[in-house]
């Protein structure tokens, strides 16, 4: 696998706290933004991405018996457990949907300091001819 997906993906990260407990949530894609278009469905933002959890242990997920001992992040097991975590939903979807939002946002204020007449252009010149021309 290319390198550079990693870093993608990983520059789509970022994290939340909901209580006691630290998430990692994933920003949804510009794709995936379209692609829910308006039907906002709240298992699916939370099963899609929520993609870590700080310690989490046993007991913290509330298992009969459980130890003290730290579990991993598991997707299924995430999904199982947050099912019966309301108090969570709230904070987690809020970050998923502004983390996207701020996302956008950046797009379009980006977009708006490239339009012409906003500032500094560069000529499509040759390399060695190219000059910045203030539009």
């Amino acid at each position: 696998m290319n390198p550079l997906i990693n870093r993608i993906r990983n520059s789509r990260k970022c994290a939340v706290t909901s209580g006691e407990v630290k998430f990692t949530i994933r920003r949804p894609t510009d794709l995936e933004a379209h692609e829910m278009s308006g039907k906002i469905d709240q298992r699916y933002l939370l099963k899609t991405f929520v993609v870590g959890w700080g310690e989490m242990s046993e007991i913290d997920l509330g298992i009969p018996g459980g130890t003290g001992d730290i579990v991993p992040f598991d997707a299924e097991l995430f999904e199982v457990w947050i099912a019966d975590h309301p108090e969570h939903w709230p904070a987690l979807t809020s970050k998923i949907l502004g983390s996207y939002s701020d996302h956008r946002q950046a797009r379009e204020d980006a977009a708006k300091n490239s339009e012409p007449g906003s500032e500094e252009q560069t000529s499509q010149a040759a390399p060695e001819n190219r000059q910045t021309v203030a539009v």
